[in-house]
């Protein structure tokens, strides 16, 4: 894949007044390490697919796709980062239809998938 993080930006509220106004946030960020017959097309696909997630769940705010470029990530060679507005908003994505099928593809294309959800102001 090789190529520079992607990143997908959807403005429902800019995020310079979400911190001023102090509202929280969520990131939730995941780490995906393919099985190695995994052709990288197949990897491809699941990056679109990840990436048409923002048009698709309505609570996403920001979404970036990127591969590790630095080695330090434990063999995991891509990351997503989505930032919604809240844990609500967090559950919602978990569940809607169109992230459970990205994920079960995921699940199976992956050998190791990490991921850590974090609140902020």
């Amino acid at each position: 894949m090789g190529k520079a993080a992607r990143r997908i930006v959807i403005e429902r509220q800019p995020r310079h007044l979400a911190s001023a106004e102090g509202i929280e946030m969520i990131e939730h960020m995941v780490w995906f390490r393919f099985r190695a017959e995994v052709p990288a097309s197949h990897r491809e696909e699941l990056v679109e697919r990840l990436l048409a997630l923002r048009d698709l769940v309505p609570n996403i705010l920001e979404l970036w796709v990127g591969d590790d470029f630095s080695g330090r990530s434990q063999g995991h060679q891509l990351g997503l980062l989505v930032r919604v507005r809240d844990r609500a908003a967090l559950d919602a994505y978990q569940v809607h239809p169109e992230h459970v099928a990205v994920a079960k593809l995921l699940r199976e294309s992956c050998d190791s998938i990490m991921a850590l959800d974090f609140e902020h102001a």
